[in-house]
Order: structure tokens, then sequence, then C-alpha cells
């Protein structure tokens, strides 16, 4: 059966939302780990690969890939400070490391604070878990396309033009388009704009041509997935001498 809007929404973070629930009862330490090249055990003897183990359970990964990700988030918090905390920055940096400059900057504050789950400005070892997570190859292409939508609606249930201007930005700057557009003497910008005209008339079933529903939004991007490309990231770098 066909959901309402509300529905749709209300389902949207249902995935998120349950990570981040059942990462924050975890043993409190387990958010900001020590490095893991140490065994280390808690006051009631919890070892870190028990740990892995329950986090696992609530991502797509496996202990062992969770175990993985342990180095990755020390690298990553020890960018700029090694606090055991990654910071907008950091976040920032993470993804310049591993995909086009350009789109790392127009997305990772947004990215960063949905994942700060606990809002306290930096991000701990269980969020950077859930959200490589969810960035993750392994994550079905219908939350990617949930994520996005929830990152960029304003609370109405819609999308408009300059949302998704910012979800098609990223593609076109990891593909190159925007710049030999700009090395051809074309403008970059209204290139885009039109991409994002061209894509509100043919997909927004209310007929206004300048906004989307969740509906029309996930049947844009299951015919032109390349647009969420950037909703699958590995961290293959994680400091600057990779």
């Amino acid at each position: 059966s066909t959901q309402s809007t509300g529905d749709r929404c209300t389902s949207m973070s249902a995935t998120a939302d349950r990570l981040a629930n059942d990462l924050h009862r975890l043993d409190p330490e387990l958010m900001s780990p020590p490095p893991a090249s140490r065994v280390q055990t808690d006051d009631i003897g919890i070892t870190w690969s028990e740990r892995y183990e329950e986090l696992a359970e609530f991502t797509y990964f496996e202990p062992d890939e969770v175990a993985a990700l342990h180095q990755k988030f020390n690298d990553v918090s020890g960018l700029r400070v090694q606090d055991g905390r990654i910071d907008p920055v950091e976040f920032k940096c993470a993804l310049v490391l591993n995909m086009n400059n350009q789109a790392a900057a127009s997305i990772s504050q947004r990215l960063f604070d949905r994942f700060d789950t606990d809002r306290n400005g930096t991000i701990s070892f269980g969020e950077f878990v859930m959200a490589l997570s969810l960035l993750s190859p392994k994550a079905p292409f219908e939350e990617k396309v949930q994520l996005s939508f929830e990152l960029y609606d304003n609370g109405t249930g819609r999308i408009g033009k300059h949302a998704l201007q910012c979800i098609m930005l990223p593609s076109f700057q990891g593909s190159g388009r925007l710049q030999r557009a700009e090395m051809c003497e074309l403008n970059a910008e209204r290139m885009l704009e039109n991409a994002v005209d061209h894509a509100m008339w043919h997909c927004d079933s209310s007929g206004q041509g300048d906004s989307m529903s969740f509906e029309d939004y996930r049947s844009f991007c299951e015919r032109n997935p390349q647009n969420l490309e950037w909703m699958s990231i590995v961290l293959n770098h994680t400091t600057w001498s990779e």
C-alpha cells in the first residue's frame, strides 16, 4: 500500500534513530575509545571485542570491520587535536581525504550535524560507526534516498529547488562536469540550475515544478542514481601521510 507523506517522513529516520538510541545505552566509554592497539576491559569485564560485536548488531558492519574502524576513528580524531573525538574540521578533513574537495566542502557540515546525535559538537566512536554504516556501500540504496531527503527536508515533507541543487552539487563536482563547463567558458552554475529545473519539471507530481515529495524524490533518484554517489563513502585514507 502507498504510504502518506507523513508516514514516509516518519519512517525515513527510523533506522538512524534506532542505531543512535542503541549506541547511547552502551557503556559511555564506548563512545570515545582508547587506542585500538591496547586490550581494554571496563569495570565489569566487557572487552572491546564484545563491544565491537554489540555495535555490529546495529550496523551493516561485521565485528572485524568495526574493529578496523576503531583505528580509523583514532586517525581522524587526531587530524587536528588528539582528543578522542572528531570535531567538524576533522570530519571535513576526513571527507576531503576521500572525495572531491569541493564536494566534501558542500556536504560536510550537514552530515556532521546529522550524525552528532547527542548534539555536543563532536562525533564519538559510536556515532562514527553509525555514520559510516549508513554511508557504507553495504547500506541499501533506499536508506540513502531516505537519508539524503531527510538532510534537506525543511520539515514540510518536500524539498525545493535549492535543496535539490545541494543534493546534485557533489555529483556534478565529483564528476568534473562543472570544471569542464568552466574550461569551455560555459556558465557552470547555470548548467546545474538547468539540470535542477529539468528534474523538477519532470518529477514534481503536483505539477508546480518547484518542489518534490519524498515519492517524487525517490523516483528521481531511482532514475538518476549517480546523484547519490556521494552517499557511499569509504574511508580509505585517514591520515595526511597516506
